[in-house]
């Protein structure tokens, strides 16, 4: 993994079922934890076009991590992507988070491509507070980040005490032991 110094600063600053209710009340703010990942294209550009549509009324990017220079993931035949991570806070429930994280994507050009294969831009839920969610389409926490160091490397900058509510280990933790040669057990 490659520490990718951006050439500009990164500054932080329709759902057809809506499960609110599943959740929490409306006025309640959820700190959240993103993945943002690119390796077509102008990559920085991408991680920074996708930031500034999520920073917004419903969404507060409050931390961004540095850009991280990283080799491809599950299929190695594809360019090296860039990573970065973002904390924030929402009012959003997670489902609605995800569809609008979705809607980002389809915005900025994501096309539909292979598992694991390129991808213009794409952002992950890591974290929604210490919830634990496993629905059919949202698993939360991300159900690989324990195993990614393009995940785990960004987010340990910036949220490095943050405790994985499923595995009890902080995301510090976590990237030391990948960093160290150790796994921790699948999710269940």
């Amino acid at each position: 993994m490659v520490e990718h110094r951006p050439s500009k600063p990164i500054v932080a600053g329709s759902n057809p079922v809506s499960r609110s209710s599943m959740w929490r009340s409306e006025q309640a703010v959820e700190r959240v934890a993103l993945g943002l990942g690119s390796n077509l294209g102008d990559r920085e550009d991408m991680i920074h076009r996708a930031l500034q549509r999520l920073d917004g009324e419903d969404i507060v990017i409050s931390s961004v991590s540095n850009l991280h220079e990283t080799a491809p993931w599950g299929m190695e035949t594809q360019p090296w992507f860039l990573n970065a991570a973002a904390i924030g806070t929402t009012r959003l429930d997670p489902c609605e988070l995800l569809q609008r994280c979705k809607e980002i994507e389809r915005a900025l050009g994501r096309m539909d491509r292979e598992r694991w294969g390129p991808r213009e831009i794409d952002i992950d839920l890591l974290f929604y507070g210490e919830a634990i969610i496993d629905l059919d389409d949202l698993k939360v926490p991300h159900p690989e980040m324990h195993r990614r160091a393009f995940v785990l490397t960004p987010l340990a900058e910036i949220a490095g005490n943050w405790l994985h509510p499923v595995l009890g280990v902080s995301v510090g933790e976590l990237s030391r032991g990948l960093a160290n040669g150790s796994f921790y057990p699948q999710q269940d």
